[in-house]
């Protein structure tokens, strides 16, 4: 008979939903990151920006040629900041989306008990163990909430995005 793979998380299906939203809340984040290429390429031909953004890898690429597109982008210095501000955020949301999707989670109780609570390990930075940091537990909510700054994100940049665009 086949052993069935068990993680965690399979125990624990408020924190693997809020992931999921999560995870859903950043495909939008990304879609406003390709609207905010084809205007700081300045065109609406979305294929061209598409096929720019899809050539740089991983996220801190993509968001390091925004912040170099708006930076040679002739337009107002308002504009440009907020631009900038918003790119800075994504960054340092985006390594904290990294400590959660490259993770592996454990639980606070052991294998005997269930816990509201669940660690991450990270496993991008090849370390399993740190000595001298006191591990941080997660639950649903903490994961949500996270989530929803996704989401305040991306609606900053749709609400920037149209501005601008209502300008041109």
């Amino acid at each position: 008979m086949a052993r069935k793979y068990h993680m965690v998380l399979d125990d624990y299906p408020e924190h693997a939903k809020a992931l999921g939203q999560m995870l859903g809340h950043w495909g939008e984040l990304e879609a406003s990151l390709m609207r905010l290429t084809m205007f700081l390429l300045g065109t609406d031909y979305d294929q061209k920006a598409f096929f720019v953004y899809k050539e740089f890898y991983n996220l801190r690429s993509k968001i390091r040629l925004l912040k170099r597109l708006n930076r040679w982008f002739p337009g107002d210095i308002p504009i440009q900041t907020e631009i900038d501000n918003l790119l800075s955020k994504a960054e340092s949301h985006n390594d904290t989306r990294n400590s959660c999707v490259h993770a592996r989670w454990v639980s606070k109780a052991g294998y005997k008990e269930t816990s509201n609570e669940l660690m991450r390990i990270s496993l991008g930075s090849g370390k399993l163990h740190q000595p001298n940091i006191r591990p941080k537990y997660f639950t649903p909510q903490d994961i949500q909430d996270f989530g929803e700054e996704i989401a305040i994100l991306s609606q900053s940049f749709e609400e920037l995005l149209d501005r601008v665009s209502a300008d041109s």
